[in-house]
């Protein structure tokens, strides 16, 4: 913009056709829904112990807190669009957790494991994601930067439940996860080698 201020514009793929959202107020990471009715505005990072997130309709411009307390980041919308899952960081100690938050029921919920949704990725058909939980979170990498020895797990949201994987490769430090749109298989790369490895789950 011209005098220096920010603004969420939409565009048409492969033309020059822009069509503005809103004002904004600053700088933020950008997170867009697969349905494409919202996007999420995160702050960025800061020594600050609070990281909003903000809910923006791109039909209308409408700004609306979603995270207003807790350092917030890495935001993992479901592929139907209905649930988010993101990493906060613990109040106390400050390593990661994982936390969900749906959409339609607009509740938030703490899962009570130590990791974070950059070692998470959702199943196709949004019912379950995936996974990797670190042995040891070291206090001065709360971020999860260097590789960490992981176990994988799949966590169902019917039955609120989780149960470990088995991974017959090497030490594995999951990131980067994919999963077939089948359901069949899961491909990560390993952050100790920089290999990409694969592994049946059905």
């Amino acid at each position: 913009r011209g005098d220096g201020g920010r603004e969420l514009k939409t565009a048409v793929a492969e033309t020059n056709q822009y069509t503005k959202v809103a004002d904004l107020s600053g700088s933020f990471n950008l997170t867009a829904s697969p349905k494409g009715d919202v996007a999420l505005l995160q702050e960025p990072a800061s020594q600050d112990a609070t990281r909003k997130v903000f809910l923006v309709n791109l039909s209308d411009g409408k700004i609306t807190p979603l995270l207003d307390r807790g350092n917030n980041s890495h935001m993992l919308f479901s592929p139907d669009g209905s649930k988010l899952l993101f990493t906060r960081a613990n109040g106390q100690s400050g390593k990661p957790e994982l936390w969900l938050y749906d959409f339609g029921a607009k509740t938030f919920k703490n899962l009570g494991l130590a990791t974070s949704s950059l070692k998470a990725v959702w199943s196709a058909d949004s019912k379950q994601f995936y996974y990797a939980l670190p042995a040891l979170i070291p206090s001065d990498d709360a971020a999860l930067t260097a590789p960490t020895k992981d176990t994988l797990h799949v966590y169902d949201l019917g039955s609120a439940q989780g149960k470990g994987l088995e991974f017959s490769g090497p030490d594995a430090d999951f990131r980067e996860m994919l999963v077939k749109s089948d359901g069949k298989m899961l491909f990560f790369r390993n952050g100790w080698d920089g290999k990409i490895y694969g592994m049946n789950l059905k």
